[in-house]
């Protein structure tokens, strides 16, 4: 039994016994020393030794060999794979450098003509794919002004059916033929017919400053007490708000490109296949 354990059972004793036995000198010296035993402080990163570590994990505090073994890992392998790329960078150079000294072919070439090749097969299919699409647009447009002169056409013979005085006399479809180029649409063209010279000169010249043909028509039609010229069976003036958005003139060529909504595009395709038919 050591020292420490005969002075803990000798203690025991004198309790149970009611007294306490005197300790010893000596005990009490080795129960202190067992107590105050100093502990060496842990190593801190301020404390450590930096001067004389060789780099190793193991020189490392034993706690921190883990975490040294993984960082050094760690940076070995991204120093090596970025030697790996100088390397066969340099390589290459090397190569290069040879082969025009030598007077051999540029080792480039082969790798710019695959190149090439690629980018050339790429601009192909790009080249391609835009033939298709302007192909199936042009399908569509040829498609989409089939179904407008078609329209257009019945609208025309649906005009002609309404308006049959008109193309029965030689000199109002001439008449007719001229408001329809002096910028008239074929809703209001009917009521132009109607004016005198002098309204219908006053009409010409507010539907050319822009104002719509329904309210041309009425400042005509109010500026002289006789604007119409004859009353005809047939011949009615069509109710409406305004005209369409298209400005009132001569409709060009590109018209249709230029219309705003579909009742300005179908009264346009009217308008010219009613010049068809004359």
């Amino acid at each position: 039994m050591s020292e420490t354990e005969a002075v803990a059972v000798e203690a025991e004793a004198s309790v149970d016994s009611g007294t306490v036995a005197p300790v010893s000198e000596e005990a009490a010296t080795v129960s202190s020393e067992a107590v105050e035993t100093p502990t060496e402080p842990d190593v801190t990163h301020e404390t450590f030794g930096w001067d004389g570590w060789d780099g190793n994990a193991e020189g490392l505090p034993e706690h921190m060999r883990g975490w040294g073994t993984r960082m050094s890992g760690h940076y070995k392998n991204h120093y090596e794979g970025e030697f790996d790329k100088y390397r066969a960078e340099t390589d290459r150079m090397r190569t290069i450098y040879e082969a025009l000294v030598t007077g051999a072919e540029d080792p480039r070439h082969d790798e710019l003509t695959g190149q090439l090749g690629a980018l050339q097969t790429k601009f192909d299919e790009l080249q391609s794919s835009s033939t298709t699409t302007h192909s199936e647009f042009e399908e569509y447009k040829q498609a989409v002004e089939k179904a407008l002169d078609e329209e257009a056409d019945r609208y025309a013979q649906w005009f002609e059916t309404q308006h049959p005085h008109i193309f029965a006399d030689k000199e109002l479809a001439t008449r007719f033929s001229q408001l329809l180029e002096n910028g008239w649409e074929l809703e209001h063209a009917p009521a132009a017919l109607e004016l005198s010279d002098t309204a219908l000169a006053a009409a010409q010249k507010a539907l050319n400053d822009g104002v719509p043909p329904s309210y041309a028509l009425r400042i005509a039609q109010n500026s002289s007490p006789q604007a119409k010229r004859q009353p005809r069976p047939g011949a009615k003036l069509v109710s409406g708000a305004t005209g369409s958005s298209v400005a009132p003139n001569q409709v060009p060529r590109d018209a249709l490109n230029e219309a705003k909504t579909l009742d300005d595009v179908r009264l346009i395709a009217a308008q010219r296949a009613m010049k068809r038919r004359r």
